[in-house]
Order: structure tokens, then sequence, then C-alpha cells
């Protein structure tokens, strides 16, 4: 198959593009994680929607932007447990910081397990 074409004269003549077999391998590798990344960012913004359907709240449109501050995450896990789960207020990088540690403390003590290290790292 012709991959790219050089101009000679009058006509143009085809050279097949070379890819090593190691090239192409890290290629289908890094275009699967980026798509397995995507659904699992896709699927995971889907189920946190039809929980806050469940309990009559605002859906989230980018799984990452909308819970960075914990707020939202606060709510998903206020709608889970059915417990009042207070937010601060303030819209700083402390006050984020506290909410999202609220919410580890919350999974925590539900006995929600996994690397909550991982999940704090920046």
């Amino acid at each position: 198959m012709c991959k790219r074409k050089i101009p000679t004269g009058k006509s143009a003549k085809c050279f097949p593009m070379k890819v090593s077999p190691a090239s192409a391998e890290f290629q289908m590798t890094e275009v699967s994680s980026d798509e397995r990344e995507d659904v699992q960012k896709k699927t995971f913004t889907k189920w946190i929607n039809a929980q806050f359907s469940k309990f009559g709240k605002q859906h989230i449109d980018n799984l990452f932007s909308d819970l960075q501050d914990g707020k939202r995450l606060l709510d998903l896990l206020e709608g889970l447990t059915g417990q009042k789960l207070p937010k601060e207020k303030g819209s700083t990088r402390v006050h984020a910081l506290n909410n999202v540690n609220k919410a580890l403390r919350v999974l925590q003590k539900n006995n929600v397990s996994g690397d909550l290290n991982r999940v704090c790292t920046p």
C-alpha cells in the first residue's frame, strides 16, 4: 500500500513507509491505552449521572473538572451513603483539598478499598 508520493518529473512514484515492528506495536499500545481511558471516563461519567438522577442532582459533563473541587464527589457520596456530608463553601485550593479529603475519609469509613495514595498524587 502506498503511503506517500514523491513527485519525480511528470509522474509521482509511490514509496512504502518503513515502520519497524517495535514502533508499530508501541503506536497500537498507545492508541489502545488512550481508547481504554476514554471508554472508562465515559462509562464512569454515565454511572455517576445515573446515580445523580436517582437522587435529583445535576449531571456532570466532565469527570475530571466537575469532581476536582470535591463538592460533586461529596454529593455523590451523600446519595450513596444516605448521610449528609458538609462541604467547604470556598473556592480555593485549600477548600477543594478539604472536600476531597472528607470524601476519602467517608470511603475509608465505609470500608471502600483501593489505592488511595495513587488517587492523591498530583
